[in-house]
């Protein structure tokens, strides 16, 4: 989970140093809000971090739902069924 806090909170820096370079572009599209408010910086910010926050704590709670040993066991009697499909011998990597 932190991985994925950790690359959102550097694409929303990332995002605000260029919505803050581009603020004459950003001007003309902007009706009723200065190009440089910092609320609605802020509040962008925020929203964009509790959406990959929910996001990464979704995946990792699914993630530790399953199982390691059976999902293991199913990847490799998925990786057996290709293998065996393949009259030829020669591994299909394409089916990946």
């Amino acid at each position: 989970m932190r991985h994925g806090l950790v690359l959102a909170g550097v694409g929303v820096v990332i995002g605000l140093l260029v919505a803050t370079a581009l603020t004459r572009l950003l001007s003309s599209l902007l009706f009723g809000v200065s190009p440089l408010d910092p609320v609605t910086y802020s509040a962008v910010g925020i929203i964009l971090a509790m959406a990959a926050a929910l996001a990464s704590y979704v995946s990792v709670h699914r993630a530790t739902a399953v199982d390691p040993l059976e999902a293991l066991n199913a990847k490799i009697r998925r990786m057996a069924d290709q293998y065996t499909a393949n009259a030829s011998g020669v591994r299909d990597w394409s089916r990946q």
